[in-house]
């Protein structure tokens, strides 16, 4: 009896230890990790921000045009480029934290062949949380909460895209509030980041308007790589973060995984 509290951990006491374990999986396998975030998260993000002023020039008379070209845009990039870097960091980071050398390659062969369930899963939860973030701001935080596990769920076991959301809705029941803390801590940190880089270079050039001059002449080559170191670290601490929560809430409602891991790996 005098032990038992000590296996009755609550789930702010398990979330609150995913930073540390977070960085730990990022420092054991920095190169994959960060390699992963930049070829798939970070120069499409950086581009897409390119390619949006000069869509937003070309379509000046035509606003429509210029809004569905840049959604366009910004659709292919997430749930294709960004979805992708999830799933592979994702792996990466639970085979790490289950005690697995598993080689990337074996990652790689994984989530191609899984690719059209991954993007469907994507496009379905992005789809989902937009109209109810359009219904009311609220129903879209907490559908976001509760499918913020489907994209490493999805990733390291074998479910279907609605089988991926449920899965989350289970992990996360329970665990919803600290969740959220976690995606709103990630959240100010992209936004915080982005918003400094961006007053960074306007005090650089002199202002807004002046930065406004020179995109004119094209966007600046060190801005352009700026943003997309900026969006490699935050891709590669966001995707490990929700990986490990996913092993943390998994962990806790099932056991660990250490056993079959090669089972869930295959």
């Amino acid at each position: 009896m005098a032990t038992a509290p000590q296996h009755q951990r609550t789930p702010e006491a398990e979330i609150g230890r995913i930073w540390s374990r977070a960085f730990d999986a990022i420092g054991r396998r920095p190169g994959e990790i960060l390699v992963v975030a930049l070829l798939f998260g970070g120069i499409p993000l950086a581009l897409l921000r390119v390619l949006s002023a000069h869509i937003t020039a070309g379509f000046a008379n035509s606003p429509w045009m210029s809004l569905a070209a840049t959604l366009i845009m910004s659709t292919v990039t997430s749930v294709l480029g960004v979805t992708l870097a999830y799933a592979l960091i994702s792996r990466i980071v639970v085979a790490t934290l289950d005690g697995s050398d598993q080689p990337i390659a074996q990652d790689v062969d994984t989530v191609i062949r899984r690719f059209i369930i991954l993007v469907t899963m994507a496009f379905l939860s992005n789809c989902g949380i937009g109209f109810a973030t359009l219904l009311l701001i609220v129903p879209g935080l907490m559908l976001m909460t509760a499918w913020a596990m489907a994209l490493p769920a999805v990733s390291v076991e074998p479910l279907g895209p609605i089988e991926a959301l449920r899965r989350s809705e289970a992990l996360t029941r329970g665990a919803r509030w600290p969740v959220f803390g976690v995606i709103l801590v990630l959240i100010l940190f992209g936004g915080g980041g982005t918003y400094l880089l961006s007053r960074a270079t306007y005090a650089f050039y002199g202002g807004e308007s002046a930065f406004e001059a020179v995109l004119n002449n094209g966007w600046p080559l060190w801005h352009i790589f700026a943003s997309a170191f900026f969006q490699t670290f935050v891709i590669a601490m966001s995707a490990a973060v929700h990986a490990t929560l996913y092993v943390q809430l998994r962990d806790q409602k099932d056991g660990p995984r250490t056993d079959t891991l090669a089972e869930v790996f295959a």
